[in-house]
């Protein structure tokens, strides 16, 4: 390793001299400066002093170190980035490798000697080595959209591998038998995943794996034009073609068009991610797409996480799904009588389809394993194989399905109450970095001393009312008054109550704010109908706050979908009998925009709960249209709710399509002795405990949120929620 001596003995100093430079110290000349830096760059010196300077003072700094800027997908990931570390005060230096080896540890070095707080990277290839660097200066790094051996530290990439086998079943699933693929450098992860997802695809549907179709070359068009080139020379019969990325795509378009060869009446072409340029003049290209600014989003926080956290965290590696788009370039709608006549895309309609992209199972993944060794077990693979949920989330999560358990789950119903949990866990409690939920160790702790089976998260804009001026864009000024939250810092929140809750058995449930209650806040309004007369761009601001919260959604269930229990919407006025009444309001301006702002949750098949006031059959009959199959009525007491609805037969009728969530109000319980809550619980859950799909919700204390004040005996809460588990067993 280089010393300071070697540098001073090339720079023909004094390692005096040399320290000096290194320190910044003003009692040194131009020439000399120069010298010692140019020995220092030389030889890749990276100073001691630096090291520790890494290690006790901040820059604020945060390095991107990336293949190919020019790509479109790695520059919406370093916009993600970006955003990101602006949203936390950090600046980015991009560094572009173009994955050149050489180039790749000059960068390393430089932005070691340029004391980054942290470094994000895609490695050349596989081997987790060539940051060793990063790892003995104790840097924090995370690797992004590539997986690494020999690497215990954060990674966020996508699931190529998946998406590979649900391109190449695409075209299987239109005749295609000799499907060929271009890919990328094999030293390259994502460049194997997508061989391996190609190979399961074909081998699952029987079709011997031909190796002369697989193409390897570098994520470039040159490779794509060349290695299409080849493919035609070879006469193998091709009829479809994957191409790994867009820059190939965009190659193999190229050379096929200067072979007279047409797309897709003659050749089926498909790719992985987006052709912005080819995509805003006309819809062509059947993809699967990555969610490169999300991954960009990701990793920062990840990042932000690990140089934030006053203690160790352990290693996470993230993997987003994928989504496949269906567009024309695969031949979905090529007809017989087309096969000799031109067809003119750019006049052809846009008729796009999107499909979320679901992670291999158990028997995808032993299957992988015997035809793909190359590719190594994930944790995605370890967590599939560590058989099923706790014991405690399983018990809601089979109600959830309207599988009986051991007795009727539990789950708190809202914010928690700071008071009142600080009266149940016996210690000051603090609060979680939004400023909205309890910090999620007291949360958890408050949790296993109940027995509770699940928590909430809140995800929410707080949003206030604006002054009332009809001259300037309403949505314009709830943004400037009120900025969103940025998401990097909700997906911190999550992921914080998610690490919180690891090996406790416990579950996660996410709760968003919607848009109806949010509106009318905003412009002082408690009536829909009339506040649209009086604001007429108030469906202008629903749809931002709608686009909003599927955003933020999205984001959420892309990353931690498989965590979680299910979605619940919270919003008093969504479902208010005035609103509902009005079936032209509720039907063409409420529930298309709750179908819409649900869409990630229906796309990871995780269950939508809605908070209602009450419900009706047609109500239900509605909501189970859109994707709601969950009722949330937290502030109905169960003994209320098993008269008017379970005794009267509307919520038996509707017991295998949805679950209900209801609670007992502490409003019963708060003046009972310990012998009359007992009987009170016992009668209320009678008429449930054979009710598979019903789960009960416990509010945490009076007042709202984690700031409402608190003055209900603590022990008349303790004493229903353990009448709840003694009187809550499901019979069959």
């Amino acid at each position: 390793m280089t010393t300071i001596r070697d540098v001073a003995k090339y720079a023909g100093v004094s390692p005096i001299t040399v320290s000096r430079v290194v320190n910044e110290s003003e009692n040194v000349n131009a020439e000399t400066r120069a010298k010692v830096e140019k020995a220092i760059e030389d030889l890749g010196y990276i100073p001691n002093l630096a090291a520790r300077s890494l290690r006790s003072k901040q820059t604020f700094t945060l390095a991107l170190i990336l293949p190919d800027i020019t790509s479109g997908f790695w520059t919406t990931v370093a916009r993600g980035v970006e955003d990101a570390a602006q949203g936390g005060s950090y600046s980015v230096f991009l560094c572009n490798t173009d994955e050149n080896p050489e180039k790749f540890t000059k960068y390393l070095n430089t932005v070691i000697r340029q004391r980054v707080d942290g470094v994000i990277v895609a490695p050349y290839s596989m081997n987790g080595q060539q940051l060793s660097q990063l790892s003995e200066m104790k840097i924090p790094t995370v690797v992004i959209d590539r997986r690494l051996n020999h690497w215990d530290g954060d990674m966020v990439y996508c699931d190529s591998i998946a998406g590979a086998q649900a391109l190449t079943q695409h075209l299987l699933s239109l005749g295609h038998k000799r499907i060929a693929i271009i890919s990328g450098p094999s030293a390259t992860s994502t460049a194997e995943d997508r061989v391996a997802g190609y190979c399961l695809a074909l081998h699952k549907a029987g079709i011997p794996i031909d190796e002369r179709l697989i193409l390897r070359g570098e994520y470039r068009e040159s490779s794509g034009i060349l290695l299409t080139r080849e493919l035609i020379r070879n006469s193998l019969k091709t009829t479809a073609l994957i191409a790994a990325n867009n820059t190939i795509a965009a190659g193999v378009l190229d050379e096929l068009k200067r072979h007279d060869i047409r797309v897709p009446e003659d050749m089926a072409v498909v790719a992985f991610d987006e052709m912005p340029e080819m995509e805003r003049r006309f819809p062509f290209m059947t993809n699967v797409t990555q969610p490169a600014y999300d991954m960009g989003v990701n990793a920062t926080q990840l990042m932000l996480s690990r140089i934030n956290a006053s203690g160790i965290l352990k290693s996470r590696e993230v993997i987003l799904p994928t989504r496949l788009i269906l567009r024309y370039s695969c031949g979905r709608f090529l007809k017989s009588d087309q096969a000799s006549s031109k067809i003119l895309y750019s006049l052809i309609p846009d008729i796009t389809e999107s499909q979320l992209i679901k992670p291999l199972d158990d028997a995808d993944r032993e299957l992988l394993l015997t035809i793909a060794p190359h590719v190594p077990g994930t944790s995605q693979q370890d967590e599939l194989k560590s058989g099923f949920a706790k014991p405690i989330k399983e018990r809601l999560s089979r109600a959830l399905q309207g599988k009986m358990s051991d007795r009727l789950p539990i789950m708190a119903n809202q914010a928690l109450n700071r008071a009142f949990i600080e009266q149940c866990i016996g210690h000051p409690v603090r609060l979680a970095s939004d400023g909205l939920n309890i910090l999620p160790e007291d949360a958890v702790e408050f949790a296993l001393k109940l027995g509770l089976d699940a928590l909430p998260c809140e995800i929410s804009w707080q949003l206030g009312a604006i002054d009332d001026d009809l001259s300037t864009d309403l949505s314009a000024r709830v943004r400037q008054a009120y900025p969103a939250p940025s998401l990097a810092a909700q997906i911190g929140v999550l992921e914080d109550l998610l690490t919180a809750v690891e090996n406790s058995g416990i579950g996660v449930y996410v709760r968003f704010n919607s848009f109806v209650e949010n509106a009318l806040r905003i412009v002082s309004e408690c009536d829909l109908g009339s506040a649209r007369k009086r604001h007429p761009d108030l469906d202008k601001l629903m749809d931002m706050l709608v686009k909003h919260h599927c955003r933020v959604m999205r984001a959420l269930c892309d990353r931690f979908g498989r965590d979680l229990l299910f979605i619940s919407i919270d919003d008093d006025a969504l479902t208010r009998p005035d609103l509902v009444d009005d079936l032209n309001l509720f039907e063409n301006s409420v529930l298309p925009r709750l179908a819409s702002m649900i869409i990630p949750a229906r796309e990871h098949g995780l269950p939508i709960a809605l908070n209602c006031k009450s419900f009706s059959n047609n109500l239900l009959s509605r909501l189970l249209e859109i994707g709601i199959n969950v009722i949330h009525l937290p502030s109905l007491d169960v003994k209320t709710l098993s008269k008017t609805h379970f005794e009267s037969g509307i919520a038996q009728e509707w017991s295998g399509k949805m679950a209900f969530i209801g609670g007992i109000s502490l409003d019963y319980v708060a003046d009972l002795s310990t012998e009359e809550i007992d009987g009170h619980v016992d009668q209320a859950l009678a008429a449930l405990s054979n009710q598979p799909r019903f789960i009960i919700g416990v509010d945490a204390g009076y007042g709202t949120g984690i700031t409402g004040k608190n003055d209900f005996p603590i022990r008349n809460f303790t004493t229903m929620v353990r009448a709840i588990q003694k009187y809550g067993s499901v019979k069959a």
